[in-house]
């Protein structure tokens, strides 16, 4: 099979110019004639048959002039960004020294999602993520959710209303001197676990009003509690069922409600009154909910779920194979403009996504640490850079919760 020829060129952004326009006529390349080496080069003779990852953000495209050339694209066409690249693997700030990592990894990426699904990114518009996703959803996701067989708007606005990608405290930087640093999971074991758990198997859903205005989860005041029964019974019947539930939230332990209020993102959003029903469950650990009405249907495994190995079996230990997972889960978690409705396994996705994260938080923050958000298998945190004994006391906590520390903290 003959791979996409992938090419890096870094363009000297020159950030102290501030914002206004300049075009930019040239950068430094490295490509598979001479990947150990960089060179500076005339954007107007980069090789047509190449696709070339740039360090520039899409939305700076324009400013820079580098509009005019179809085959530049952002690191996040194959859907990782050479930031990330750089921080994970600990990269020189030396272009001659990080860009032929750049370029390896990224071939690499590339050919791997060639093999893998079938793609032409030569042929792909926008990200290598939008092919992915059209060809890992089930055909039954693309089509109208349905209750009693008939098209529904609520159900509609449930599903959607019950989507969110990241998770921000309300705290905003509460210190003067603040950096920010991250954990993640590993990606390979995050994302079978992810693909292995329980999806919307149809897009069939029937009504269930057994838990309208009953109670679950625990508040500020130990003596006020939701119905212990209720919450077995949503558990159950989330074992073999998906499904979206609306939830009001009575009352948050504050401790917690400050670093994952319901439904905050970065940006506004609408508020949130639905949750997929591992979501709810999750939120009556250290919030009061009263439950509405619930659209339930079948759940089931994903048809192309990954085979889970034996516990303590496998080592993990190819950093592109960690990078074409995190494609292929995220790829289901993101909506696409081409999807006429909102896709139940891209909301139980991220729900899934959040809960595992936020477990996770709670730790850290229970060890006074100062969570500022999560997302994508990955947890921020605010640090003061210059005090060492709490970057010692952070790095030592990540380790003993088997995440991955961000490379400044190694």
């Amino acid at each position: 099979m003959n791979y996409t020829k992938i090419g890096i060129i870094w363009i000297d952004d020159n950030k102290a110019l501030g914002s206004g326009s300049r075009l930019v006529d040239n950068g430094y390349e490295c490509i598979s004639s001479h990947p150990n080496e960089v060179k500076k080069i005339n954007l107007n003779n980069l090789k047509s048959n190449y696709i070339y990852i740039t360090n520039i953000k899409p939305n700076n495209y324009k400013r820079f002039g580098l509009d005019r050339f179809r085959n530049i694209n952002s690191s996040k066409f194959l859907g990782v960004t050479l930031s990330t690249i750089a921080i994970e693997l600990g990269l020189s700030e030396k272009l001659d020294e990080k860009l032929p990592i750049f370029y390896t990894v990224c071939q690499m990426l590339a050919n791997k999602l060639e093999a893998q699904f079938g793609i032409n990114l030569m042929n792909t518009e926008f990200t290598a993520i939008k092919e992915i996703h059209s060809k890992l959803l089930p055909d039954h996701q693309r089509n109208r959710p349905l209750l009693a067989m008939a098209s529904n708007l609520e159900l509609e606005r449930a599903i959607a209303n019950s989507m969110q990608k990241m998770q921000a405290n309300s705290l905003r930087q509460s210190r003067d001197i603040q950096s920010i640093t991250s954990a993640r999971f590993p990606r390979v074991p995050y994302t079978l676990t992810l693909l292995n758990l329980l999806y919307p198997a149809s897009n069939e859903y029937q009504i269930n009003n057994n838990f309208n205005g009953r109670l679950i989860g625990q508040s500020e005041k130990s003596h006020i509690r939701g119905d212990d029964e209720v919450l077995q019974e949503l558990i159950e019947l989330a074992k073999t069922n998906c499904g979206f539930i609306e939830v009001e939230q009575v009352n948050t332990i504050s401790k917690y409600n400050d670093y994952w209020p319901f439904g905050k993102e970065l940006q506004a959003t609408p508020p949130r009154r639905w949750a997929a029903l591992p979501e709810a469950i999750d939120m009556a650990n250290y919030s009061l909910l009263k439950l509405g009405s619930v659209y339930v249907t079948e759940g089931k495994k994903l048809p192309f779920a990954p085979t889970m190995p034996e516990v303590n079996s496998v080592k993990f230990l190819s950093y592109v194979n960690g990078l074409v997972n995190e494609v292929i889960w995220t790829s289901l978690g993101y909506s696409q403009m081409q999807d006429k409705y909102p896709s139940p396994i891209s909301t139980y996705i991220r729900a899934y996504d959040r809960i595992m994260l936020r477990l996770k938080a709670k730790t850290f923050i229970d060890n006074q640490i100062e969570v500022s958000s999560f997302n994508t298998g990955a947890i921020r945190f605010y640090i003061d850079s210059t005090d060492s004994a709490e970057s010692k006391k952070l790095k030592d906590l990540i380790l003993a919760e088997d995440m991955i520390p961000q490379i400044d903290l190694l």
